[in-house]
């Protein structure tokens, strides 16, 4: 008599936090970018820089999450 095991994906409750930052994160990054008077300025790069290196740690973070790197 075979069992037949079936692999379950389950995600962490946090991932879908997770990704509802980095699409929040993302749109901020992209209007900051597009927008030409702040990008011009040197305040408006520095907030350009910070929202990017924002995105990435959140994308990273959420990743590591789903490929069971690091316990949420």
């Amino acid at each position: 008599m075979a069992i037949r095991l079936e692999r379950l994906e389950v995600r962490p409750p946090i991932l879908p936090g997770l990704r509802r930052i980095q699409a929040w994160r993302r749109v901020r990054l992209q209007r900051l970018l597009s927008d030409p008077n702040i990008a011009q300025n040197d305040p408006g790069r520095y907030k350009s820089i910070k929202a990017a290196q924002y995105y990435m740690a959140v994308s990273m973070r959420a990743e590591a999450v789903l490929r069971g790197l690091i316990d949420p």
